[in-house]
This record gives C-alpha cells, structure tokens and sequence, in this order.
C-alpha cells in the first residue's frame, strides 16, 4: 500500500506540526505530531516518504492549505501527501542570487482556484521587489506592480500565511518603530495593510509577534512583557476586530512521562520564563502552539490549562529539522490544474509518496 493512502482520513481535519529541514535531509520518512493536550504524539503513518536510491536536493519553500511548495534546482512543485499527487508548475522569471524570494499561496473563490504568490526582494536595495502570481491550471506566471506608495521593506523573511483567502506577512520598520501586517487579497491581487491589535504595550515590544492560523483563523502571539504572551485573535476580517482569547504566564513548567493533575502535591517542577524571538519556528495543532527548540525540546503553549510546558519531541525528530511548519491535510486533487504524465519523470523519484504526477498547461 502506498504511503499516501496510509494516512487516516482524521489527517484531513486535523492540524499538525510538520517538522522539516531547510533543505534535503536523509530521512525516509516524515511524520508529523500533534499536542494532545497531555502529550506530544508522533503521527502513525508518515505523511512524506523519500527514496533511498534516488538523492536529488531539495528545499520545502511553502506548506499551507494541505499543499507543500518543493523547488530542487530550477524546478517548482507542489505536493498533496494526502493524496500523493505532484503538480509540476511553470517557470517563474529568473532571479539574481542575492535577490530573496519568499511564497505564499491563498484560495480565490471567485473562480474556485488557488493562487500563489512570489515575493522577491533585492537585499542591497530593500524597497526593489519583483512580485509575481501564478493561478494553478494556467500556463505562466504573471507579474504585478504595487502602487509606489506601498512599501514591502521590511517584510520578514517567512513564508506567507493564508487566512480568509488572504495571504499574511509581518513587517516591522526599525527607523519607524512601526509593526503592522502585509497582506495580499488573492481575489483583487492588492497589497493592503492590516492593522495590529492593541497591544498595550511601548512600541519596542511590538515586534516580538508571530502570526498563524489557529483554528481556521487569523492570530496573533505577542510577547507584550517578559511576564506573559497573548494569544489575539481576527474572527470577523471584515471589520478587523481583534479579540485577545488567551492570556498565559510565560513561566514554563517541566513535564516529564508522568500524568500530571492538578493539586499542591504533584506540581512539576518550574524550569524558567519562555524567552521569544521574533524568528522562533512556531506551530498551531488544535491543543496549543509548539516552538521547537534543540536537542529534540520543545516549548508547548497549552491552550487548555493555559500554562508553557517544556517537553522532548517524539522519536526521530532530527535536529535538521529546523523548520516547524502547522499542516492540516486536503482532499484537493492536483489532476484538475493540469495533464497527467504517463511516466514519473526521474526529478520526482526522490518522492515516493507521489503517486501521480501532473504538468501544468
């Protein structure tokens, strides 16, 4: 039986954390893991496999609406583990190498398709970017101007987040002291600002924020004071209300294979106050936020007991993985954006978890 069709169907509608390394490991598999909210649980199947006989290096540049964004050498394509499907995308226009290009992907349901979107960003001159669009099931990519007035410098080197078929970028001005979040309308292909919540708090905490999607919304984690962290949340887009949802002490608490209950007699043992940089790896499974750290720990912010726990990662986490990405499986099948290939071409081996591989038009 093949991988992808191992994976139990709950993966669709359950987020994960997708752990994974900045470029081509040598691993043949890849799990996933959830916080349950008791403990921190290994997927019991993989959700990717990789040969052993074929090594082709690769880098993960996006993981979003259940699909991951691959690019190895000058190649871009995007894969639904869920159904072990490969789309092979079109060419986008060549960049120079001190140019950094960063992806986000959103859905437009006024034409029932995805879009993803590619920032690049000319390091010597931060305010030169080259931003192009791709709708999957057409032939190219198509490039667009923001108005001069609007300002990409500087957005943070992270891939985009999806949220109400925007796509969301944070940004912090050092010279303005000002923090806000990038966001791109896939339906009027915009560039629009969304303002930040009330933080409450000087400008100089402002910056150490992080954005996910917490249950099928917009959220916002700050670190308002070395005391707490604030977890913010965009229910109504429209009307850009935030509401702050949880409030917790960032007093981290060790947790060990016990089962921990509440009362003054089995307490765990306090390790220290959780300390956030604005470039942590973080994310969001149903149960709470994982921030992974080295040598296998991680910090997991419990949303039901409202408490940090310290806790090891399963079995296997290698500690090339670095990149802690939220994943949630799709049903979407890639055949409907493009022709499927008769035979799978051997830049794709390395995948075993495609099935079928499929050419843009």
């Amino acid at each position: 039986m093949h991988l992808s069709t191992q994976v139990s169907a709950a993966a669709a509608a359950e987020p994960q954390i997708l752990p994974l390394s900045y470029s081509r490991g040598y691993k043949k598999t890849q799990h996933s893991f959830i916080y349950d909210g008791n403990e921190i649980k290994q997927s019991q199947h993989p959700i990717l496999g990789f040969s052993e006989e074929v090594h082709v290096e690769y880098t993960v540049q996006l993981v979003d609406c259940g699909l991951l964004l691959f690019q190895n050498q000058d190649n871009l394509f995007l894969c639904n583990p869920l159904r072990g499907e490969v789309l092979e995308l079109p060419q986008p226009l060549p960049v120079p190498s001190e140019v950094t290009v960063r992806y986000g992907i959103g859905f437009d349901s006024t034409i029932r398709s995805y879009k993803i979107v590619r920032v690049g960003r000319e390091l010597s001159a931060l305010r030169k970017v080259q931003i192009e669009v791709y709708t999957l099931g057409s032939p190219s990519w198509r490039v667009i101007c923001p108005p001069e007035s609007f300002s990409l410098k500087p957005v943070y080197p992270f891939d985009g987040l999806s949220a109400f078929g925007v796509i969301h970028w944070r940004k912090w001005d050092g010279r303005r002291k000002k923090a806000c979040i990038i966001s791109f309308d896939v339906k009027d292909e915009e560039f629009k600002e969304t303002p930040l919540p009330d933080f409450g708090c000087p400008r100089k905490h402002i910056r150490q924020f992080n954005l996910t999607n917490l249950r099928g919304f917009l959220a916002v984690v700050s670190f308002p004071s070395s005391a707490h962290l604030e977890i913010w949340m965009l229910k109504d887009y429209q009307k850009k209300e935030w509401i702050r949802e949880y409030k917790i002490s960032t007093q981290v608490w060790e947790r060990g294979p016990y089962k921990w209950a509440r009362g003054p007699y089995n307490i765990p043992p306090r390790v220290a106050n959780f300390r956030f940089w604005g470039s942590s790896d973080m994310g969001a499974c149903s149960q709470g936020l994982v921030f992974a750290e080295s040598f296998g720990h991680c910090k997991v912010v419990d949303l039901q007991n409202k408490c940090i726990w310290d806790m090891k990662l399963p079995e296997g986490y290698n500690e090339s993985d670095r990149r802690t990405f939220s994943y949630t499986g799709s049903i979407l099948s890639l055949r409907n954006f493009g022709n499927p290939i008769a035979e799978i071409p051997h830049k794709y081996r390395f995948l075993k978890t495609a099935r079928t591989v499929y050419a843009s038009p």
